[in-house]
């Protein structure tokens, strides 16, 4: 009999080009091949298709429904980064969501297991939908970051009786821990599910193409790469950056702006939008950028060293400091314009150390491919369904 796997996720929409989103149906397919019979709970006001493919096998749930318009906000209310200003509400607006939930879909109430992508899902999985079922709660990010907030109070005490937490790297099964000693955390990276390396071995010699990959926003710091690349521009007339992400909001609108209005960088930094073919981008690109203020683990990171690209990070960035080995596979770059500016420099006219930079990116990120990482799922689901 196939086991019954819930994936649950209510506060993102299914349709967005982001990484929580291609974990979530990467994984589902992956478990859907072993054999798992998977449904993914979502919420999406306009109905959209996945911004990524899933399997035919894999059902959808939308508990998004146009004559309950309420459930939509309700949900919103329920987001750390929300609760602060709903509180009371937040808390109605739970129980009556799970109402809602094992009133409208029977899948709720059969699911072996539930793999919960927020604090918040599984806390209205464990308080009002199941006791006994058993909860898998991801962390895409750096606990650090919201576990000690007033705002993840609420949902503090289910979340730790998760019968697992899963974090992205060693360090974060620490901070956790810190918290509370007897968490059951595991430490389970995200896969990269295509390796497509270098075709060709002179491939960094014949391109002048920098690339950065992530939404254009504060926290993803794309200011700093084309700040950094002005002060060097002039002394490489052949050289180019390009940002791949999507584009919304003033502070998106602002830089853009400030780019086109800059002389020097107006013909040389391209903001290109989102793309679903991140392999062309990366293949034809000679070194990758992430300046990220933080991240939890960057799919984009990992992909650009399998394709054999050196790769640039800001070391104070948890995310990148954990997978960029620095002088191994890339650069840590403090948080001053002039030191990237200089690792840029460095690799611009080395073509051999981009060379020997991208092998070693090849040959680190392979412990990242989908078997070895999603057969850690496959065990931890059935550990956590034999023990219940």
């Amino acid at each position: 009999m196939y086991k019954k796997i819930i994936l649950f996720n209510t506060l993102r929409r299914i349709n967005q080009f982001g990484g929580m989103e291609r974990v979530m149906c990467d994984l589902a397919n992956y478990l859907d091949s072993k054999g798992f019979d998977i449904t993914i709970v979502h919420c999406d006001e306009n109905n959209n298709k996945p911004a990524y493919e899933l399997n035919n096998e894999v059902k959808l749930v939308n508990i998004y429904c146009p004559d309950n318009k309420v459930l939509w906000n309700k949900l919103k209310c329920l987001s750390i980064s929300q609760y602060k200003r709903h509180c009371k509400r937040a808390c109605m607006h739970a129980k009556e969501l799970a109402c809602e939930l094992k009133k409208r879909y029977e899948v709720c109430n059969l699911a072996d297991a539930f793999i919960c992508f927020q604090p918040e899902s599984s806390y209205i999985v464990r308080k009002y939908i199941s006791q006994k079922t058993p909860v898998i709660t991801m962390v895409h990010n750096k606990p650090s970051i919201y576990l000690n907030t007033i705002e993840f109070s609420v949902y503090k005490n289910y979340f730790f009786q998760s019968d697992r937490i899963q974090v992205l790297l060693p360090d974060y099964k620490q901070e956790v821990l810190n918290i509370n000693p007897q968490a059951k955390v595991v430490v389970i990276p995200n896969a990269v599910t295509e390796f497509k390396y270098a075709k060709a071995k002179n491939k960094l010699y014949k391109s002048n193409i920098i690339v950065a990959v992530g939404r254009v926003s504060k926290e993803k710091n794309h200011i700093q790469l084309i700040k950094a690349f002005e002060r060097i521009s002039i002394n490489y007339p052949e050289w180019k950056v390009e940002i791949w992400g999507s584009i919304e909001g003033g502070y998106a609108n602002k830089l853009i702006n400030d780019v086109e209005k800059n002389p020097v960088l107006k013909d040389k930094v391209k903001f290109c939008g989102i793309t679903n073919d991140i392999d062309s981008v990366l293949n034809r690109a000679a070194i990758f950028v992430m300046p990220s203020l933080f991240e939890g683990f960057s799919l984009a990171l990992i992909e650009a060293m399998s394709h054999g690209l050196p790769v640039i990070g800001r070391a104070s960035c948890s995310g990148n400091n954990s997978l960029i080995k620095n002088n191994v596979n890339g650069f840590l770059v403090d948080d001053a314009d002039e030191d990237l500016s200089s690792k840029l420099s460095t690799l611009i006219e080395d073509c051999s150390l981009r060379e020997r930079f991208g092998q070693n990116g090849i040959n680190e990120s392979k412990s990242f491919l989908p078997d070895n990482v999603y057969g850690k799922w496959v065990k931890l689901i059935n550990d956590v369904i034999n023990a219940s």
